[in-house]
């Protein structure tokens, strides 16, 4: 365990509304309502003594409220009993003075089972790992990329004790999220295909050539990305295409949520990572940080890539409005002038109005017009609102 628990102050600003909260499984959904809600009304789906009682009556929620008369009522795991969504409903009619904070980890069972989603009642906010902001931007990069942004993992100060707890995580993801709700048919080649995946992540998809690997049918391959999507530990970052005047790539991208999560999936954690595989975990990092700022800061960005077939590429296209930034990432601790290639490409044919660089060394400079940055110092200007 470690010395010494962080508490970190997220950046997501409560709201004085009704609202689900989405994330994946421990991002700190939970720790976080209960320091905004302190004095709510707590249902833990994942509780047995809760999810039973209002399996068998959904009912008993009305009388707890009746009896404890909150201002705000937490139900963690909503996805476990997407039937107490009726209830809810009934109770925002009923009760119109009382906040409803619903939490879940999965969309999957709500949209398979067209639950109600309380008919614009309740808005929609999402969860992340801790931000580098939430860090205060003091964190060692290498760490990072190997062991990830979970709460729990940057709270222990051990490498093999961060190795433990993700090979756990990825073993509750797969019984619990999984198994337990019978998402699919068999896990064997469900695990085959989380192993495969995450060694593709951050690279470019093709279905067909996964299905190979795996050794199942497009069809189950497409099924099992859904998953991935649905249970909110991957993102779909697709290929944009801005009619460069030159070939473009068109198939999509396949992100996790967490270079360690990744790492444990793939069965990795206790090697160093590879030299090829570094580039595509500093991706993963920054997609986190910039899609939880978009999140938090209600910003609307949309991230895609841009490429070709003969390797010009942008890792990230970001879209605000009518703007749109080209980012190019190298793990590389020296900026070379050759890394912009893609940028210019697009800065030139102005499909792109601004474009930034971000490496792992320790100055900023201008290379050709194209801001560079380090990690933490472009990550400071995004928190600061200083760069889009």
């Amino acid at each position: 365990m470690a010395d010494q628990q962080n508490q970190f102050i997220r950046e997501l600003a409560p709201s004085q509304y009704s609202f689900f909260l989405f994330g994946p499984r421990g991002t700190g959904k939970s720790t976080w309502v209960r320091a905004q809600f302190p004095k709510a009304l707590m249902v833990n789906l994942l509780k047995a003594q809760d999810y039973r009682a209002l399996l068998k009556e959904p009912g008993l929620l009305e009388s707890w409220i009746l009896a404890e008369k909150p201002k705000s009522v937490v139900i963690d795991e909503i996805q476990k009993l997407p039937e107490l969504l009726d209830e809810v409903q009934n109770l925002m009619l009923e009760h119109k003075s009382i906040q409803f904070v619903l939490t879940g980890s999965s969309a999957r069972k709500l949209k398979k089972m067209n639950a109600n989603l309380l008919a614009g009642r309740a808005r929609t906010r999402e969860f992340f790992t801790v931000t580098s902001s939430e860090m205060n931007f003091d964190f060692n990069l290498q760490a990072i990329l190997k062991y990830g942004c979970l709460p729990e993992v940057l709270n222990l100060s051990k490498p093999k004790d961060k190795i433990e707890f993700l090979e756990s995580y990825v073993q509750t993801y797969l019984n619990e999220e999984i198994k337990q709700e019978a998402i699919v048919r068999s896990l064997e080649p469900f695990i085959r295909f989380l192993e495969v995946s995450a060694l593709m992540n951050g690279q470019i998809w093709n279905n067909s050539n996964i299905s190979r690997e795996v050794g199942c049918g497009r069809s189950t391959v497409e099924g099992y990305l859904s998953v991935i999507l649905d249970t909110l530990i991957g993102y779909r970052v697709e290929a944009l295409q801005l009619r460069a005047k030159i070939k473009e790539k068109h198939n999509p991208k396949y992100y996790y949520f967490d270079p360690g999560v990744v790492r444990g999936l793939s069965g990795n954690l206790s090697r160093e990572i590879e030299s090829h595989q570094i580039g595509y975990f500093l991706e993963t990092f920054i997609l986190n940080e910039l899609k939880a700022f978009s999140s938090y800061r209600q910003k609307k960005m949309k991230i895609s890539y841009w490429g070709t077939p003969s390797k010009n590429e942008v890792d990230f296209v970001i879209e605000v409005g009518k703007h749109r930034i080209g980012l190019e990432l190298k793990t590389s601790k020296t900026w070379k002038s050759d890394f912009i290639f893609g940028l210019n490409t697009l800065l030139e044919q102005k499909k792109i109005d601004q474009a930034f660089g971000i490496y792992d060394g320790e100055r900023a400079l201008v290379s050709e017009g194209v801001k560079v940055f380090p990690v933490k110092m472009f990550l400071k200007r995004l928190w600061q609102d200083e760069l889009f």
